[in-house]
C-alpha cells in the first residue's frame, strides 16, 4: 500500500485560520484510507491550533503558525503540533508521535 503525502498547513496567527484549518484536516481524512478518524484529528486539529494562536497572541509575535501531518502504511496517521515560529522540516514531521 502507498504512503499518503505529508501535508503541512501555514496560515497567519489569527483565530479566523482556526476554521480553515479544522477544514482541511476533515477534507483530507475523509477522502483517506482512514475516514472513521476525521471527527477526532479535527478536534485536535482545533484544539492545538488555538493554543499556537493564542501562545503567539500572547507574546505578540506574527509568525505564521505550521502544522503537519504525516501518516504511513505501518505507523498509521500522525499528527505534530504546531509550531510558531519555525516550520516542521519533513525529519522532525517523521519524529512526532
Amino acid at each position: 500500500m502507498e504512503d499518503p503525502p505529508h501535508v503541512s498547513l501555514t496560515f497567519p496567527p489569527h483565530p479566523v485560520w482556526v476554521r480553515a484549518a479544522r477544514e482541511a484536516v476533515r477534507t483530507l481524512l475523509v477522502v483517506s484510507p482512514r475516514p472513521e478518524l476525521a471527527d477526532t484529528a479535527v478536534l485536535l486539529t482545533s484544539e492545538a491550533v488555538t493554543n499556537a494562536i493564542n501562545a503567539c497572541a500572547d507574546k505578540g509575535c506574527t509568525t505564521s503558525v505550521t502544522t503537519v501531518s504525516a501518516s504511513s502504511s505501518t505507523t498509521g496517521p500522525r499528527a505534530c503540533p504546531p509550531s510558531a515560529p519555525r516550520p516542521p522540516t519533513r525529519s522532525t514531521a517523521a519524529a512526532c508521535t
